[in-house]
C-alpha cells in the first residue's frame, strides 16, 4: 500500500497539484443584487388574491306562484331581456348580458315586491 506522501508526489509529478497548497483567496467585496424599490401604500391599485374567486351568495328562494311564467327573449349581442308574470302582481322586467343573470335579476324583482307587500299586510 503506498503512503499517502507517495500518492502526493505522484501527483505533483503529474502535475496535479493538491488542495491544501492552493492559496485561499477571500474576495474583499461580495456583490449584493440590489432590492427591488418598495411597492407604494395607500389606496392605490391592489391586485385581486391568486386562488380564492369572489363567490356570490346563494339564498334559498321559495317556488314560484302556480301560473307564474318567465319571457325572455335575445335582443342584441350579449343581451337578454325578459318579463315575468305573477298571477295578482304587476308585471316585472329586465335585462342582463347572460340568461340566468336576467332571470335571477327578474325573479330578485318580484321576491323584493312580494317581501314590501308581506310588510303592509297586518300581522295575524
Amino acid at each position: 500500500m503506498a503512503s499517502n506522501l507517495e500518492r502526493i508526489r505522484k501527483l505533483t509529478a503529474k502535475g496535479v497539484v493538491p488542495v491544501d497548497s492552493l492559496p485561499l483567496e477571500v474576495p474583499q467585496t461580495i456583490s449584493v443584487p440590489e432590492a427591488r424599490p418598495a411597492k407604494p401604500k395607500g389606496p392605490a391599485y391592489t391586485p385581486p388574491k391568486k386562488g380564492k374567486k369572489k363567490r356570490r351568495k346563494v339564498y334559498l328562494k321559495t317556488r314560484l306562484p302556480i301560473g307564474s311564467k318567465f319571457e325572455l327573449e335575445y335582443v342584441a349581442e350579449e343581451l337578454w331581456k325578459g318579463t315575468l308574470k305573477v298571477p295578482d302582481c304587476p308585471l316585472f322586467g329586465g335585462q342582463a348580458s347572460g340568461i340566468f343573470k336576467c332571470l335571477d335579476k327578474i325573479d330578485d324583482y318580484y321576491r323584493v315586491h312580494k317581501e314590501e307587500v308581506d310588510k303592509q299586510k297586518p300581522a295575524g
